[in-house]
C-alpha cells in the first residue's frame, strides 16, 4: 500500500493504516510525467535509483500521473525504450511536482515495512498526521514518521485567501541518523485562476545542506553532497482554447 495522508514520502510498504473516510476521494500520488513516444514503448520511473513506476505507452503523447513517489523534493529520472530497442532519457525536476496532499480532518496513522524496487534495505516504519480545520478558508496538518535509520516532523498550512487563489507552505525537520545528518526543508507553492481559461503555478523549495529524505538514507553511502539540489523553483501556465483544447507551459530551475 501507498500511505496516505502522510505529510512524507515513503513508496510502497507491506503493513497497514487508518485514515478519515474523507481521504477515500483523495487518493493518488504526486507523480507526475509528460512526454512523447516515437513507437509503442515501456516508460521506467525512477527516483533516487529506486523504480517507482513502468508502464507502457502506445505512439505518441503521453501522461502518466497518480502514482507514489519516494518524496517530492528528488528529480525523477524517466526512460522511455521503444519497440525496435531505441532508448531516450529525461529529467522531471522535483520543482515541477505538486506538493503531497494535505491531510484531510482527523488523524491518520500507518505502520509497515518497507517494500521498494531496487533497494536492499527493508526498514520498518510508522507515520501519523493530523489535520484541522482553522477556518472555513485555512487549514493546518502536522505529522511525525520513524524508522530506524531516520525520522521527521513536519507542518503544513494551506490557504485561500481569495476565491481564485490557494497557497502552501510545509516545513519539514529531518534526522538521518544513519549518516549523522539533520536538516530543515521549507517548500511553498501559490496556484492562481486567472479566469475560467488562464491559471498560474509557483512553487519553490530550500533545504539545508544536512537535510536527507527517506530514500537518501536508505543509501549505504554518502553522497556527494556537491551533486545535492539546495533551491528549486518553478513557474508554470495553463491556458484552454476550444479550438485547440488544454494547453501548458512550464519552468523550473535549481540550483546545488
Amino acid at each position: 500500500i501507498n500511505l496516505a495522508n502522510s505529510l512524507f514520502g515513503s513508496g510502497q510498504v507491506l503493513g497497514m493504516q487508518l485514515f478519515p473516510e474523507l481521504s477515500l476521494e483523495k487518493q493518488g500520488g504526486a507523480g507526475l510525467v509528460e512526454g512523447i513516444a516515437s513507437s509503442a514503448s515501456v516508460v521506467e520511473v525512477r527516483q533516487s535509483g529506486a523504480l517507482v513506476f513502468s508502464t507502457t505507452v502506445p505512439a505518441g503523447p503521453f501522461r502518466l500521473e497518480g502514482f507514489s513517489l519516494l518524496n517530492t523534493r528528488s528529480d525523477l529520472q524517466v526512460t522511455v525504450t521503444g519497440s525496435q530497442g531505441d532508448k531516450r532519457e529525461f529529467v522531471v525536476p522535483a520543482a515541477s511536482l505538486p506538493l503531497s496532499a494535505a491531510s484531510a480532518n482527523g488523524l491518520s496513522v500507518g505502520i509497515g515495512k518497507l517494500e521498494q524496487n531496487g533497494s536492499a534495505e527493508a526498514p520498518w516504519l510508522a507515520t501519523a498526521s493530523r489535520g484541522w480545520r482553522l477556518s472555513p478558508r485555512n487549514s493546518l496538518t502536522a505529522g511525525v514518521m520513524g524508522s530506524n535509520p531516520w525520522r521527521a516532523v513536519a507542518a503544513s498550512v494551506t490557504s485561500q485567501p481569495l476565491d481564485s487563489t490557494i497557497t502552501r507552505l510545509q516545513t519539514t525537520l529531518a534526522d538521518d541518523a544513519q549518516h549523522g545528518n539533520r536538516g530543515v526543508a521549507l517548500d511553498a507553492s501559490l496556484s492562481q485562476q486567472l479566469s475560467e481559461r488562464v491559471s498560474l503555478s509557483f512553487n519553490a523549495s530550500r533545504q539545508t545542506s544536512g537535510y536527507r529524505e527517506l530514500s537518501d538514507s536508505l543509501q549505504r553511502d554518502q553522497q556527494d553532497n556537491r551533486s545535492r539540489a539546495r533551491d528549486q523553483f518553478g513557474a508554470g501556465i495553463g491556458w484552454a482554447l476550444d479550438d485547440y483544447g488544454s494547453l501548458s507551459l512550464s519552468w523550473a530551475r535549481s540550483r546545488t
